[in-house]
């Protein structure tokens, strides 16, 4: 655990197969943002997500898993409708030109165009 006078951050395990990886929490006042890191959420990870306002997806994949990473439907699986997070962000990578308007996942070879926030 990391604690300042602003925030703390924790860390949270995730299962990445062959090697370690984790992600992490941080809460500043009444806010949780949670990054998943590189990997598939183990049971530790689905507790801290069901805590968190805000969510940082890493997933190469929207439908299908992958042996060492989730996909964005095993996330979105995971929300509980009486408490949903406030904002899903999703990244891994991108090769798009202009990658603030859209999501793509290499692996399932779609996009997503994003619409603007107001």
């Amino acid at each position: 655990q990391i604690q300042t006078d602003r925030y703390t951050g924790n860390v949270v395990d995730m299962d990445h197969g062959r090697m370690p990886a984790l992600g992490f929490a941080i809460e500043a006042k009444s806010t949780t943002v949670l990054f998943t890191g590189d990997g598939r959420p183990g049971p530790a990870m689905v507790a801290a997500l069901a805590e968190a306002q805000h969510w940082v997806v890493n997933t190469p994949t929207r439908q299908e898993p992958l042996d060492a990473h989730a996909s964005l439907d095993t996330y979105l699986d995971l929300i509980d409708p009486s408490v949903p997070p406030k904002r899903v962000f999703v990244c891994h990578r991108t090769f798009d030109e202009v990658p603030s308007e859209t999501i793509r996942f290499p692996m399932d070879e779609e996009v997503y165009v994003l619409e603007p926030l107001e």
